[in-house]
């Protein structure tokens, strides 16, 4: 076996030592342009190594990796399965390689389990650096290496993005401010330059770093990576260094005692408010909603919308700056209960409707704790802190949507939520299945790649499951003991007045609901909404399987395989608390199960996964968490919408069982 590389050396060290699609178009400030960056047909996900024979040798030969390789580190565990989720990001010449990433999934007794991958397997050139002045050594050998030395600086590269999205400039009125000298190596996020001068971009400027990306052919180019925040939209560009031409670009923006409208009746059609006391988990946060802190003794209690783990306001301007907007005060006693008349403009309710976003965003970060962990002060639980969501109510910067926007970990997503012009009065956006929807986007992007690579889920099939994890997440908490499997959802009828935004609404059955992996390579099909219907469906499916074998519990937040404390627990659909028996036996619920595997899944799955990608990354959460209990009822839900045993990335589809449950076709 030939000798373990840089990374291998690496990971065996660390083992010894983890917009909706709406019926009716929204409107407002905000751009649709399509995601997009370089494919990489050698991006592998290995999902089929056997634990006795994987080993941090493994890598060396998955990854064709023929010499050490500079990479930064970056870790989690899970705990609930003792799952180590290493997030590798290559870096050439000093320089990071922005689509140069991998994941590795170590088990508890240290063996490698899955190894996903979009590593630059070439040999990178040796340069010696001179400056701002990098030259290749004289040897033959580099001279097809990449370059080191860019030919634009960052302010021509911000105009080149500008032209592409066609923004108003003058050319040079762009001037760039360096916060680091030379190009010298590093790992930090920290941004190389800013670039201000841009009448569309905030104030403070265009972070601007040199980095590389791999190109369809394999090579890599030398790019200006730029974050350009627009209001409803926050791009995230790499422009070419040498030509100026756009070579990727991803939007972080992803569309679409509290009273409140619990679940399933989240919204006023379909019951009343409720007056709900102390529903913060104990576990999730334990300080309560209202409090930034680390421990009782050191904590500010705040009397308004604010809490460790989101800042809800309105935004009637729809401007950027949001820490002076209006929210709602209360006295010490913390009762938010405000009047509603629906018979009004929404902006008359504001109170009601800044509160009901309050509380949903803290109970959806309730349920995520341990995915997300979006909060002020993280408890010493890991991660970076200081990124409470910024939460804004009846959004005046559009109408008819609502969206996400998702920054790496340690920086504050925003979640702007807008009102409904469709019906007569309008009707306010803040309610839970568009604020679950919006908040799965910060999960998903966090959990694929690692919380610091924020584009994996940019475009493609990666995009369209970013859009399918948000319906399947705001329709499956919608279930209760008594929904019987046949009920159909639909998505947002209550803002639309009963148009269901969705092109089919989803059902276990085919009549209703006829979509399979095929219909991605559909012309109407190009775009992550409809791919994301599709996504969404196929769990839908997965989880009916998993509640007809083993029940429902209205108890979301106890994760199964894991202890009960306590003499009660808390409904997320209504908030209170519900008395145990003595002695009372407390099996994993189908449902429960289902939102574990399907989280797991997102750790497990490589960065710019495929549908088929992310199927294997349930199954092997299943082998992980269930000894694979349940692995034909999840291949049967798959088959059945087209991503059976002989599915293939691309829409290729197929409706086979594995051998192992039956071989059939599921119809």
């Amino acid at each position: 076996m030939p000798p373990p590389t840089k990374l291998a050396t690496l990971l065996g060290l660390y083992t010894v030592v983890s917009s909706f699609a709406a019926a009716r178009r929204s409107h407002g400030n905000r751009a649709t342009r399509p995601n997009f960056g370089p494919a990489l047909p050698h991006r592998a996900y290995h999902h089929g190594v056997e634990p006795e024979t994987g080993s941090v040798e493994y890598l060396t030969t998955a990854a064709l990796l023929r010499d050490p390789v500079d990479l930064a580190l970056s870790t989690h565990k899970s705990t609930h399965n003792g799952v180590t989720h290493v997030y590798i990001q290559q870096v050439v010449n000093g320089l990071q390689v922005t689509n140069g990433v991998a994941n590795v999934n170590i088990d508890r007794a240290g063996r490698v389990i899955s190894f996903g991958h979009s590593l630059h397997t070439a040999e990178p050139a040796l340069f010696r650096r001179d400056g701002f002045r990098t030259q290749q050594d004289d040897d033959p050998s580099a001279l097809s290496a990449p370059p080191a030395t860019p030919r634009l600086a960052p302010s021509d590269a911000v105009e080149s993005l500008a032209q592409y999205l066609n923004l108003e400039f003058r050319a040079g009125t762009l001037s760039t401010t360096a916060v680091a000298s030379g190009f010298l190596p590093t790992y930090s996020d920290e941004p190389l330059f800013f670039v201000t001068g841009l009448a569309a971009a905030p104030a403070t400027g265009i972070p601007a770093r040199l980095k590389y990306v791999q190109v369809s052919g394999g090579e890599l180019r030398l790019v200006w990576d730029l974050e350009l925040d627009l209001g409803g939209n926050f791009y995230s560009a790499v422009v070419d260094a040498v030509n100026g031409d756009v070579l990727g670009l991803v939007d972080w923006v992803a569309d679409a005692a509290y009273n409140f409208w619990p679940l399933p009746s989240t919204d006023p059609d379909s019951g009343p408010r409720e007056l709900v006391f102390d529903p913060a988990h104990p576990v999730a946060s334990p300080l309560g909603w209202n409090s930034q802190g680390t421990d009782d003794q050191n904590m500010k209690v705040f009397t308004s919308t604010i809490g460790s783990n989101v800042h809800a306001q309105d935004n009637v301007d729809g401007r950027s700056d949001w820490r002076d907007n209006y929210r709602p005060e209360v006295n010490k006693s913390l009762v938010f209960d405000f009047p509603v008349d629906f018979n009004e403009h929404p902006v008359t309710y504001v109170d009601a409707a800044i509160t009901n976003l309050f509380y949903w965003n803290n109970m959806i970060h309730d349920l995520f704790c341990q995915a997300g962990k979006f909060q002020q002060v993280n408890l010493g639980k890991g991660g970076k802190g200081n990124d409470a969501v910024i939460a804004n109510a009846q959004d005046g910067a559009g109408f008819n949507d609502a969206n996400f926007m998702s920054p790496p970990d340690g920086r504050q997503p925003r979640m702007r939520v807008y009102i409904f012009d469709w019906l007569s009065p309008m009707r306010d956006g803040d309610r839970l299945r568009h604020l679950m929807h919006e908040y799965s986007h910060g999960i998903s992007v966090r959990l694929t790649g690692g919380p610091e690579n924020v584009n994996c889920l940019g475009w493609g099939e990666a995009g369209g499951m970013g859009e399918g994890w948000g319906d399947i997440f705001a329709t499956i908490t919608r279930l209760t003991p008594t929904t019987p499997r046949n009920q159909s959802f639909g998505m947002f009828e209550y803002v639309t007045g009963g148009i269901v935004a969705r092109k089919y609404r989803y059902s276990t059955s085919k009549e209703v609901n006829p979509s399979t992996y095929g219909y991605i390579t559909k012309p109407d099909y190009w775009h992550v909404h409809p791919k994301g219907e599709v996504w969404a469906i196929t769990l839908f499916e997965d989880s009916w399987n998993l509640v007809d074998k083993h029940g429902f519990s209205p108890d979301w937040f106890t994760p199964p395989n894991t202890a009960v404390h306590g003499t009660a627990y808390r409904h997320f659909r209504t908030g209170r608390t519900t008395a145990l028996n003595k002695d009372e036996e407390r099996k994993p619920a189908g449902n429960v199960i289902l939102l574990q595997l399907v989280v797991d899944g997102m750790k497990f799955q490589p960065c710019y996964p495929s549908f088929v990608d992310a199927r294997d990354a349930i199954l092997q959460a299943d082998e992980v968490n269930n000894a694979g209990e349940n692995a034909c009822e999840i291949w049967a839900g798959f088959a059945k919408r087209g991503l059976g045993a002989g599915a293939r990335s691309g829409g290729r589809e197929d409706f086979t069982l594995p051998k192992k449950c039956g071989g059939s076709k599921v119809v």
